[in-house]
């Protein structure tokens, strides 16, 4: 079924934040772990995990990635803004965020990825978790034991040998569920898969024709609240999670306000 043209209210309010405002390649994330496990393995073949120069390369596999993700989002915030983004009504009009069905915080460069929203094309997006996502309430667990295991006597090398073997086990741990979002013209699908993909199920399928969505790139936080299912009904999603959070929220506004008809897509399969 086609959907009917409809008036959507847009609202697009600069604020600032430090997050990354673009998407990176997911391998980045990687980067970090896979080099201090490649660092300790080597040390450990070759029983050279006592020099000084390993915990030199240690330190400065942990220190590099972030300081150069750090540059690369000082360039990124210093590069010309789009100044006349502000806030907006599809049709040229004003209004405020209160109003508006559809809200974004964000930086000129994030908000100016969202307009214009087109109702006349759309492509199936599915978001995947970020490649390096851990639970909140595990990701500090390597490092805690690495401290500890320092504290009770234990040498750098194996300190760290133990806090890798921590962190891929965590890791893997991980990617036995996880949550995929799919988004198609006027829906989007909470899925989650078990075992590499092998089983999907579908959890919940919200109706984003009349939702409400906020984005929170400030916050790295996305809501949706569907029409008339009450406050429990509000999806909250942790944009930090995701392997690449500005093309869904592109997906969430663009099938938000598309025309097209959603495709028949499977519920036990990603993309069919």
């Amino acid at each position: 079924m086609v959907v009917p043209h409809r008036k959507i209210i847009f609202a697009a309010i600069p604020v600032k934040h430090r997050h990354m405002p673009v998407d990176l390649p997911g391998w980045i994330g990687l980067v970090r772990p896979i080099a201090a496990s490649i660092v300790v393995i080597s040390c450990l073949l070759t029983g050279a995990g006592e020099s000084l120069w390993v915990i030199a390369v240690l330190a400065a596999v942990f220190v590099t990635p972030p300081l150069g993700l750090w540059v690369l989002r000082l360039r990124l915030l210093a590069s010309p803004a789009d100044a006349s983004v502000d806030q907006m009504e599809d049709d040229g009009g004003s209004c405020s965020s209160e109003s508006a069905r559809l809200v974004c915080y964000g930086l000129t460069i994030e908000l100016g990825e969202l307009r214009p929203l087109r109702r006349d094309f759309f492509e199936v997006h599915v978001a995947t978790p970020a490649v390096d996502y851990l639970p909140r309430g595990w990701r500090h667990l390597a490092p805690a034991v690495m401290v500890v295991a320092i504290v009770l006597g234990a040498p750098v090398f194996w300190a760290a040998l133990v806090g890798m073997g921590c962190w891929w086990t965590v890791w893997c741990a991980a990617r036995i569920r996880q949550t995929y979002l799919r988004v198609v013209p006027g829906r989007l699908d909470i899925l989650r898969t078990f075992f590499l993909r092998a089983t999907v199920q579908s959890l919940r399928s919200v109706c984003l024709l009349d939702a409400r969505v906020v984005c929170r790139y400030d916050k790295q936080q996305l809501l949706i609240e569907p029409a008339g299912e009450g406050d429990a009904a509000e999806v909250a999603v942790d944009l930090a999670s995701l392997a690449a959070p500005h093309a869904l929220v592109s997906a969430v506004f663009a099938g938000a306000v598309s025309a097209k008809s959603a495709p028949d897509l499977p519920h036990d399969a990603l993309l069919g």
